[in-house]
């Protein structure tokens, strides 16, 4: 592990897979993703001129960021922007990431699927407690789309760094136990007023108990 400042913030890197670095960055996690034409940095936020000075020490490659939510307009960042869609393959050279849509806190968040590598990275907090900013129904679904593909992962690199895949099958079980009205409450005074804890499957899941059933976006 390596760490790094830029006058405000520091930053924590990790050689995590052969041409993978995992940087805490903002009180989150960010990956960098090599291959033989280009890298890839994957849910860079904002970045800073720190971060992009550090990726270009990681690898001679030129660096693309992806780009979702807005992030276009927002970011004043000079790296090449990748904006990608449901269904888009990208192409490091000798190494492609797979596109896939899971709706979360908005309708284009994304994971990204190495097969080579049997690595799932992902856009969202993927952890065990998770607090969910859609419907439990559009959870459920989200895992569903996902345990379709687990047999071409072993990990899942999220903000909240890694996870075993396992999570996915976790994650499912406890949200269909919501669906289901079998799932167990925890008590726990900081969840705030219409919010419910619930507990199962060695993963934690929070939820707006106005929001289960209804699916906030159609895939």
């Amino acid at each position: 592990m390596e760490k790094m400042n830029d006058g405000a913030k520091d930053y924590e890197v990790t050689a995590v897979r052969p041409l993978t670095w995992q940087i805490l960055y903002d009180n989150k996690y960010v990956h960098i993703v090599e291959g033989r034409k280009k890298a890839l940095l994957i849910d860079s936020g904002y970045g800073s001129e720190a971060l992009r000075e550090y990726c270009r020490t990681l690898t001679d490659r030129p660096v693309s960021r992806i780009i979702n939510n807005g992030e276009e307009e927002q970011s004043k960042s000079d790296y090449t922007r990748e904006v990608l869609r449901e269904g888009c393959q990208i192409d490091l050279g000798n190494r492609i990431l797979e596109v896939f849509r899971i709706p979360c806190h908005s309708i284009e968040n994304l994971v990204y699927l190495d097969r080579s590598n049997r690595i799932l990275f992902s856009e969202v907090e993927f952890g065990p407690f998770c607090q969910l900013t859609g419907s439990v129904a559009q959870f459920v679904k989200n895992m569903e789309k996902l345990i379709v593909l687990r047999h071409d992962f072993d990990v899942c690199y999220g903000k909240k760094g890694e996870v075993d895949a396992s999570y996915v099958e976790q994650c499912l079980a406890l949200g269909r136990d919501i669906l289901a009205g079998s799932a167990v409450a925890v008590k726990n005074e900081g969840v705030p007023e219409n919010k419910c804890l619930v507990s199962g499957h060695s993963v934690r899941i929070i939820y707006d108990v106005r929001n289960v059933k209804k699916r906030n976006v159609i895939l």
